[in-house]
């Protein structure tokens, strides 16, 4: 399906690609980056099916099974076969739990590069949600944020912009509707809507 893809999602898919395939490519750890309806869990399923059709492991996770990834002796052998991770809602997850992935994927594979050396492809909209910090003040929540880590410089960031949903919507109302209900998730996601002003001072 991958002759599916859109203009920005073909960037992603052989940007990845070209990397699992090269492993003298210099950009080796992606952050997939795109707000709700730009396909990325699409692309990533593609991507995944690629590199699995081309003989090669790719090994799809998620923040909350990150802990089995670190802690599961059994699995080393796999990951230093490994070609591919994919870790989906990265954007969630805690700096540390990266960095932890990138210290036990050093340490299983005895490569001192970023990841080990794997292609590692994180993806997430950090407008949507970030890390919780129990009891955690401002400054604790973004400092727990992936982009406080020093890792965040090894990632080559790979941003979607088209609105999949309103393209395939079929009739003009249905996506209008769409685009104006986008629009307002993301400006709530960048902190740029006010709801004092919509809600009027009847409200309060």
């Amino acid at each position: 399906k991958s002759h599916l893809l859109n203009e920005d999602q073909r960037v992603v898919y052989e940007s990845v690609i070209e990397a699992v395939r090269d492993p003298d490519n210099n950009d080796r750890c992606f952050f997939l980056d795109g707000p709700g309806g730009t396909g990325k869990s699409f692309v990533l399923e593609q991507i995944l099916a690629r590199v699995r059709l081309d003989g090669l492991i790719a090994v799809p996770v998620a923040s909350s099974g990150i802990a089995a990834l670190l802690l599961t002796s059994n699995l080393a052998d796999l990951y230093r076969e490994t070609s591919l991770i994919v870790w989906d809602e990265a954007a969630m997850a805690h700096r540390f739990a990266l960095e932890a992935v990138d210290r036990s994927l050093r340490d299983i594979t005895g490569v001192d590069r970023p990841f080990g050396g794997i292609v590692m492809l994180l993806s997430g909209d950090f407008g949507q949600i970030i890390p919780v910090v129990p009891r955690g003040s401002d400054g604790d929540v973004m400092n727990a944020c992936l982009k406080r880590s020093n890792l965040w410089r090894e990632l080559k960031t790979l941003r979607l912009t088209i609105n999949m949903r309103v393209r395939t919507c079929s009739s003009a109302s249905d996506a209008a509707d769409i685009e104006a209900f986008s629009t307002f998730l993301l400006k709530i996601g960048e902190g740029k809507h006010d709801p004092v002003s919509r809600l009027g001072s009847s409200y309060f």
